[in-house]
């Protein structure tokens, strides 16, 4: 039973210490601080979402600046003196006026002319189309400069294209509301982009009057995309974000979820898009989750991005929305963490080498004094010579030592004592042996002595005539009770009676001896 609890694993005082010490400092040490840095990473988290969503709300807020104030420039343009004299002139051509055809072609001069002039002052507005009210193009001034091009067609006037053979269209814009900016989409054989692209932003368009409140034309200005290109260039960005624009159309599905700015791909606004990028294919958890919520923010695993993501109406009289989204790298808002967990598990590391120094030294420093002692209780219990045990400074085990030296010189002066003992013990039991022999010597001699002593008496009456023999027999009396003293010291040893004290004479004794 013994062996066998002797075989079976203890730590030692290495192991104790280290196990101790790694307990007691190092792991709640190192619990606490993961908690409060992943305390910390929520924290920075909230943060980082406000910061981000600020971002988003203060681009929002700069793209309806910027198109309000483009909006405001529309419907400014659509009052101004020049467009209005040219739509005076035009309806009265419309209502069959045809003398007024060389006014109109004057007025169409000083018009273009104008809008040229425009196009210089605001460098954003890409074209500029006036059309009458069937949408047949009269004026298109692109970059700064008119189209040349003249067509015939069925009105007595030319156009700047060809003719407009889009009913939807014409029907579409007759029913907007008059001088008020709207947005609409240019059929493919209007717009800047033909039939290799889709346009990234709407048309504005002005329902244009004459004097008489009739609608005689219309005046469609579209964007070049280079001052909003430069506001979402100029956004600021955090942890690296990438942005991106995406249209929300669902009652056009050919342009629902189509990227209108991705910094990853160069794609922007001032640019044709070919329609081909989708939100839904390049991050389709995202697609899904901006049709169920405007604004938010969500973690996508499937590619290791954070997205923040902002609704905008560009366009008030349209159910078209805008999804601007922030794409950060996950890494980037826990890179500071991950350096934190780093310097944390180095920390952890250094910890464990320091713990396993100082269990070393505490380990010398407590264990030779403990092995020492062990060598010493052992070499005691089997009765061998004790080794000198060198002093410590550790109170503790001091005390230990010198209760062990006391011990161990108590139990050797007990031993001695039970030495000693166990000797007179011996000696006692060989004087009682020899005090039974001598009793029964003495009884054994007593018997002779007492006859010779009653012969005595006899042969001192039969020999009382003889006076020498009378002295022989007195020398030979007294050395009969000599004997018979002797014997019964002897049998008085034995009996272990009390002594008797008595006074003697020191000189007869000594006579007698």
């Amino acid at each position: 039973m013994n062996e066998g609890r002797d075989k079976a694993w203890r730590p030692g005082i290495r192991s104790s210490i280290f196990l101790w010490v790694f307990a007691a400092t190092v792991v709640p040490l190192t619990l606490l601080v993961l908690v409060v840095t992943a305390w910390s990473e929520r924290q920075h988290l909230a943060q980082v979402d406000r910061q981000m969503q600020a971002g988003l709300d203060y681009l929002t807020s700069e793209l309806e600046r910027r198109l309000t104030f483009e909006r405001d420039v529309i419907e400014a343009l659509a009052v101004s003196p020049a467009l209005q004299r040219f739509a005076a002139v035009l309806g009265e051509v419309e209502d069959g006026d045809e003398g007024r055809l060389d006014e109109l072609r004057r007025r169409r001069e000083a018009l273009a002319s104008f809008l040229e002039e425009f196009q210089a002052v605001f460098l954003d507005v890409g074209t500029i189309r006036v059309l009458d009210r069937d949408a047949n193009t009269l004026i298109k001034v692109r970059f700064g400069s008119r189209m040349s091009e003249r067509v015939s067609g069925i009105k007595p006037y030319e156009y700047a294209e060809s003719e407009a053979v889009d009913d939807f269209f014409s029907g579409e814009i007759r029913d907007l509301p008059p001088g008020k900016v709207s947005y609409v989409l240019l059929p493919p054989s209007r717009n800047d982009y033909g039939f290799r692209g889709q346009a990234p932003m709407l048309d504005a368009i002005v329902p244009l009057q004459d004097g008489f409140g009739e609608v005689v034309g219309y005046l469609m200005v579209n964007s070049s995309g280079v001052q909003i290109d430069r506001i979402l260039e100029l956004s600021p960005r955090f942890y690296h974000a990438r942005l991106l624009v995406a249209e929300i159309n669902p009652d056009l599905p050919e342009r629902d979820g189509m990227l209108l700015y991705d910094e990853g791909s160069s794609l922007n606004f001032s640019t044709a898009h070919d329609g081909g990028r989708r939100l839904a294919d390049v991050a389709p958890t995202l697609y899904a989750r901006v049709l169920e919520e405007g604004n938010g923010a969500m973690d996508d695993p499937a590619d290791q991005w954070r997205y923040y993501y902002n609704e905008f109406l560009p366009y008030p009289d349209q159910l078209i929305s805008w999804i601007l989204v922030m794409q950060v790298p996950e890494g980037e808002i826990s890179a500071p963490f991950r350096r934190i967990r780093l310097g944390i598990l180095l920390f952890a590391a250094v910890a464990l080498v320091l713990g396993l120094a100082l269990a070393n030294l505490g380990a010398r420093r407590l264990g030779n004094p403990v092995v020492e002692l062990t060598q010493n209780l052992r070499a005691f219990a089997a009765g061998r010579p004790l080794k000198p045990m060198r002093p410590v400074r550790i109170r503790e085990l001091r005390d230990l030592q010198l209760a062990f030296e006391d011990m161990a010189r108590t139990t050797r002066e007990a031993e001695r004592e039970r030495d000693q003992a166990e000797r007179m013990l011996l000696q006692s039991a060989k004087l009682a042996s020899l005090g039974e022999l001598a009793a029964g010597v003495g009884h054994e001699l007593n018997n002779p002595l007492n006859n010779i002593k009653g012969l005595l008496s006899l042969m001192r009456r039969e020999l009382k005539a003889h006076p020498e023999l009378l002295k022989d027999l007195g020398a030979i009396e007294e050395e009969t009770d000599r004997a018979s003293r002797i014997v019964r010291g002897v049998l008085d040893f034995a009996r272990q009676r009390p002594p008797r004290y008595q006074s003697i004479d020191l000189p007869q004794l000594i006579d007698e001896s």
